[in-house]
């Protein structure tokens, strides 16, 4: 969406939006989970994150999450 916006959209563009859709859970197993994600992809990854707690999961979690920090 990011490339879009900056791409193709100007001062006083309109965009139609809507809430977030769909449902960021794990599926259950045993197995261990590996979550990456990057920049604002961490929402997701929280929403995960919550679920597994919640579950109290015994599963082993890593996650691996990168950002730039904007200095060029």
């Amino acid at each position: 969406m990011s490339t879009y916006i900056h791409s193709r959209l100007r001062a006083g563009s309109q965009m139609e939006v809507a809430a977030p859709r769909g449902t960021f859970t794990p599926a259950a197993s045993t197995t261990p989970v590996l979550l990456v994600s990057g920049g604002v992809g961490a929402t997701p990854v929280l929403a995960m994150l919550r679920a597994l707690a919640a579950e109290r999961s015994p599963r082993r979690v890593w996650w691996l999450q990168a950002a730039r920090n904007g200095v060029q």
